[in-house]
């Protein structure tokens, strides 16, 4: 069976949908199929060093938070802006009232 027919079967499970035996059957050996796959790669993951691993990723990681950072004073500054836009038309308004 294809990928895409276990998944649209995972579908109709996932829904409520009655299988029939063969279709549950080849749904548990595809459940069965990807939790070997996802134990492999949570293996790999596991390998080594931990703390060597976190210090390979500190420096992405330190450069996702200035990229962050740099964004949040973006938004600060457009905020004031718009907040300045606002008190402007709001003065307008009243004036003309």
């Amino acid at each position: 069976m294809t990928e895409a027919k276990l998944k649209l079967l995972h579908h109709r499970s996932t829904i409520g949908e009655t299988l029939t035996a063969g279709e549950r059957a080849a749904l548990k050996a595809w459940y069965a199929q990807n939790d070997a796959k996802e134990a492999k790669l949570l293996e790999k993951a596991l390998q080594g060093d931990p703390a060597k691993l976190l210090n390979e990723q500190l420096p992405g990681i330190a450069r996702q938070l200035v990229e962050a950072a740099r964004q949040f004073q973006e938004i600060i500054a457009a905020n004031a802006e718009l907040r300045r836009e606002i008190a402007e038309c709001k003065s307008r308004l009243h004036a003309n009232a």
